[in-house]
């Protein structure tokens, strides 16, 4: 059963900045695609990260999310950029990542799965980070799980990669039906479009438009087939987190589970705004007594709030 909970663009009057943390509640950040960053503009992503280390503890910020495309061209220099600056979290604030297209292929063009990511973050370096659970595959983190627990509850964020294959996402489910007492968080890089809807068939920048999807043997899905084929299934899951899209950036919708449970479908990409992005990031903040998901849209140059309700917003907490 599927139905649509709310829109993207039908909210009421925007939210204000974030206030005092309640008690019980907990905050995670969302890093929306930084593919522009790492070549020219090292000093946003440095900034993010600067930002949400200073606020780590007042926030008490358990987890960062990165949607993926990390980079934009696939190569050393900008990998090696990337990783001396997010690994400034190591034990310090744990961290996610998704894989994106850029992420992926020659020049970051996803001609195929390749990534030269494994040189520089791989599950061999996180195996004494408590809030690793584990990879699909050895050597990469595109399909990965974590743990945490905040708030009074306890939490699991599986990754997926890019255009996810049928048994990534087969093992994806497997980790989720596993975990059947964890609210579970998927992050992936391309799976909510820009009206709201999953991405599709027919929709700019689907994922079987890449060349990694003209090998047969490589299966690819799309933001609908995750739904159907591994989201829905799962009472426990409370969130899907996605990049990748542009056209604005920024659209959301909440689906009904097959056992009734709400999933909020949430989509964050800024990298068509000014400076490639301008360093915007989500901060999001779960309050267990008032049962609701908070998303502040922020600035870390300036300290400023994208106040528009598509950009910051709240959502019942499942």
């Amino acid at each position: 059963m599927l139905a649509l909970a709310c829109a993207c663009t039908t909210d009421p009057a925007p939210l204000g900045r974030p206030g005092p943390l309640p008690e019980g509640a907990f905050s995670l950040v969302v890093l929306p695609d930084t593919q522009n960053y790492p070549r020219d503009m090292a000093w946003l992503l440095d900034a993010q990260i600067e930002w949400i280390l200073a606020r780590q503890a007042e926030q008490r910020i358990a987890m960062v999310l990165h949607v993926g495309d990390i980079v934009e061209a696939n190569d050393e220099f900008e990998w090696f950029t990337a990783e001396s600056i997010l690994r400034k979290l190591d034990g310090r604030v744990p961290y996610a990542l998704a894989v994106g297209n850029h992420d992926l292929g020659r020049g970051g063009s996803a001609s195929d799965r390749s990534t030269r990511m494994v040189n520089h973050f791989s599950p061999a370096r996180l195996v004494d980070d408590p809030s690793f659970g584990g990879a699909f595959e050895p050597d990469r983190l595109d399909n990965a799980y974590y743990l945490f627990s905040a708030g009074g509850a306890d939490y699991l964020v599986v990754t997926l990669e890019f255009g996810p294959r049928d048994e990534a996402l087969a093992w994806a489910s497997e980790v989720t039906a596993r975990h059947p007492d964890r609210k579970v968080i998927v992050l992936t890089h391309c799976y909510t479009y820009a009206d709201g809807s999953r991405v599709g068939p027919g929709d700019d920048f689907h994922p079987r438009s890449y060349g990694m999807a003209e090998d047969r043997t490589n299966t690819v899905n799309d933001g609908d087939d995750i739904w159907r084929r591994y989201v829905r299934h799962h009472p426990n899951i409370v969130m899907v987190i996605s990049g990748h899209i542009t056209h604005g950036g920024a659209a959301r919708q909440t689906a009904v589970g097959d056992h009734g449970n709400l999933v909020h479908e949430v989509l964050a990409n800024y990298q068509e705004y000014e400076r490639g992005g301008g360093g915007w990031l989500r901060l999001v903040r779960i309050d267990p007594a008032a049962a609701t998901i908070t998303m502040w849209t922020m600035s870390p140059i300036a300290d400023r709030l994208w106040d528009a309700p598509a950009h910051t917003f709240e959502l019942p907490l499942p």
